[in-house]
This record gives structure tokens, sequence and C-alpha cells, in this order.
């Protein structure tokens, strides 16, 4: 693997821990439902997908598009939150997605 490569990763892990440690201490009890399974990191660190599912108890949200309206409206919020926690030049930009596989078995048992 390339140096820039492993960076890359290496951020994107710390942008997963430290989005989880924003969803938990939101004052938005929607967004504390959440979970963050996994991101994946742009070329250089300057873009981030953040794929979110919500916890299997949640009961805020009642179908896919509730919980796409929650990331939209928390998009700056989570943005604004990451730059103040981490030590980097420039905020990252943030792309909220629900997780592929939340989205299959919600269409799969409804």
């Amino acid at each position: 693997m390339t140096k820039g490569i492993v960076r890359d990763q290496q951020l994107a892990s710390l942008v997963a821990e430290e989005i989880s440690l924003i969803l938990c201490s939101a004052s938005d009890s929607r967004l504390s439902e959440l979970i963050v399974t996994r991101v994946d990191s742009g070329p250089g660190g300057k873009n981030f997908v953040v794929y979110v599912a919500p916890e299997s108890d949640a009961q805020s949200f009642t179908s896919c598009d509730d919980v796409k309206a929650v990331l939209e409206r928390a998009r700056g919020f989570l943005r604004a939150s990451l730059a103040s926690a981490m030590n980097l030049k420039r905020a990252p930009e943030l792309k909220l997605a629900l997780d592929p596989l939340y989205i299959l078995a919600a269409r799969r048992f409804s």
C-alpha cells in the first residue's frame, strides 16, 4: 500500500470514531439512535462518505426517508463538530448516507 492510501484509511477510521462520539452526545435524540457502520475516504482525506444505520431498537424512524431527512439536517452540525474535534487544516466535506445493507433489510421486511 502506498503511504497516501494508508493515511486516508487512518483518517477514515478517526472520522468514524469522532462521528460516533458526536452522534452519541448530540442533543437531538434521533441522532443518538444512529450508528456509524463505515466511512469511506476520498483522495487526500478531503471528502468522506459516512454510512449510518439506526440502532436495532430505534423508535424515531419509521422509514429510510426519515433517516435521510435527519441526516441532511444534521450535516452542517456534524461537519462543524468534526472540525472542532480533529486537528485538520480544513474541515472535510461529509456525505451522509444510509448503509446499503440497512436499506435492503428495510425493503425486505416492509
